[in-house]
């Protein structure tokens, strides 16, 4: 359950532990809770639209197999979440991405 009507609202490393479906029933559950001019903040790892071979993305696909073997989720990339929270009803105003390997979704 997701207390009503709060300023503000954050996940974080929460989504990605859940299959698409599971996680649009969060975003959902999230936005049913939300005002209008509520903020949910979703901090998770994104996923490069296209895999390198560099450190910081071996790290985040393997973090993906882990989630994948051992939850049924996934990391995903900015365009895989835009779509599961436009499902959801929602949309992001701004991805920010921080010096750590998580990345800042502020999302209305």
């Amino acid at each position: 359950m997701v207390p009503e009507a709060a300023d503000a609202y954050i996940l974080k490393s929460v989504l990605h532990n859940w299959d698409d479906d599971r996680t649009v029933d969060i975003l959902s559950s999230c936005r049913r809770a939300m005002r209008p001019d509520s903020t949910l903040l979703v901090v998770e790892r994104l996923l490069p639209e296209r895999i390198e071979c560099v450190d910081a993305h071996r790290d985040i696909v393997v973090m993906d197999l882990h989630m994948l073997a051992l939850h049924g989720g996934r990391e995903r990339t900015t365009n895989q979440y835009a779509k599961l929270r436009a499902t959801a009803g929602l949309r992001s105003t701004e991805v920010r991405p921080t010096a750590s390997p998580f990345a800042v979704m502020e999302v209305v």
